[in-house]
């Protein structure tokens, strides 16, 4: 759990105003982090991509 949460932190998904597509190869990056890292919660949520680059799973 921990190496999977140091992972994550090493993206550098921080949002800039004024500038939403600054870090965005770093979302998507984290995007496909999250597909790879938790497959079966993947599989079972359904996820909706909000503003271009946030998540939300339901």
């Amino acid at each position: 759990m921990a190496g999977r949460l140091a992972a994550a932190v090493r993206l550098r998904t921080v949002s800039v105003d004024g500038q939403p597509d600054a870090a965005a190869a770093e979302f998507l990056k984290l995007h496909d982090w999250l597909a790879a890292s938790y497959p079966q919660a993947h599989a079972a949520l359904r996820r909706e991509t909000v503003g271009g680059y946030s998540l939300l799973y339901t």
